[in-house]
């Protein structure tokens, strides 16, 4: 089978590419070959290519300009959302409509995703399927944390230092917090570094902060083993891979509930709406309170991750979607 894969990543050098944590795609692609499929990959930008490749089934990750030029083609196709913001202006709403339309399949990454989208058009019901994103858990250990009181809490956050994951708020609920909570961030995309350090030196927090920047596939885990909790406030996610990898670790998490995150986390954390800083601290301190439990039972969560989130999961999952459209395409 001809699998053609269409994804932003493939736009960046194969150096940024090897740079970075694997992305899902390029994840799937992978998983594809070892099953001895021929997968060609092509970016989002590359419109003349999208255009004349040949394929047995093509499947597009993102909505850009690139999947309304897949849309045109003849043949299987295949769509995953990889967003869950659902307040899209007029004509990304449009442009989704005509993917919705012209592609067979469309998958979601939870099943809360999906629920949301089909309550939106129950027409999609049809098309609808749910496959979580994978990942390799080769390099991944968990452990069953110990707080004691007068030690550092260390709070982390992994990602993208963007709006839209309103990091602000890790710093503003930080300064309420007790001198003994610090927070750690990685990421590699540094667009408010400037503005975030200046809220640090505002709030007075600086010396409690660390900006680390990006890291490693081993060197994040490390990150993750050494903290207490990781915080991620985005206002939209869809499946954060990192709250797989820090649940893996055995980290507690504390999230907005958005996306698939509430099954993501179950009971190894707080997921609940949160507005505004005082939000979170409640959310955090909530956690600090029943640290024993919290940890117990995210180790537990890391016992049961890597089954629901691997790899070949994965694969098997979008073969079996690939193989279903053709057969029907043949029949």
């Amino acid at each position: 089978m001809r699998v053609a894969i269409v994804g932003g990543i493939y736009n960046r050098s194969p150096d940024e590419r090897n740079s970075i944590t694997p992305t899902p795609e390029e994840n799937l692609a992978v998983g594809l070959e070892l099953h001895g499929f021929e997968v060609q990959r092509i970016g989002l930008n590359d419109f003349s290519e999208i255009s004349s490749c040949q394929f047995d089934v093509m499947h597009v990750h993102h909505l850009a300009k690139g999947t309304l030029v897949a849309a045109r083609r003849s043949g299987p196709k295949i769509f995953t959302y990889h967003a869950n913001n659902f307040n899209l202006e007029l004509k990304r709403r449009i442009a989704q409509r005509v993917v919705e339309l012209r592609f067979q399949k469309l998958i979601c990454l939870s099943q809360s995703e999906k629920d949301t989208r089909v309550a939106a058009s129950k027409n999609l019901l049809v098309k609808m399927e749910v496959v979580p994103n994978g990942m390799s858990f080769e390099s991944f250990k968990s452990i069953e944390r110990k707080f004691n009181d007068q030690d550092e809490f260390k709070l982390l956050f992994v990602g993208q230092l963007l709006p839209v994951k309103r990091v602000h708020l890790i710093l503003e609920a930080l300064a309420t917090l007790p001198e003994h909570v610090t927070l750690r961030m990685v990421y590699h995309n540094d667009t408010l570094f400037a503005e975030l350090r200046a809220l640090a030196e505002r709030l007075q927090i600086a010396t409690r902060v660390t900006f680390v920047g990006k890291l490693g596939p081993t060197e994040l885990v490390v990150e993750y083993l050494n903290a207490h909790l990781l915080v991620l406030p985005s206002q939209t996610e869809a499946l954060p891979s990192v709250v797989t990898e820090a649940l893996a670790t055995g980290l507690p998490v504390v999230a907005m509930r958005t996306g698939g995150i509430s099954e993501q986390v179950g009971l190894a954390g707080v997921v609940e709406a949160i507005d505004n800083a005082g939000d979170l601290t409640n959310s955090i301190r909530l956690i600090g309170n029943s640290y024993p439990q919290f940890a117990k039972t995210a180790f537990t969560r890391s016992q049961q991750i890597p089954q629901e989130y691997s790899l070949q999961a994965m694969v098997d999952r979008h073969i079996a979607i690939y193989t279903r459209i053709l057969d029907k395409g043949s029949s």
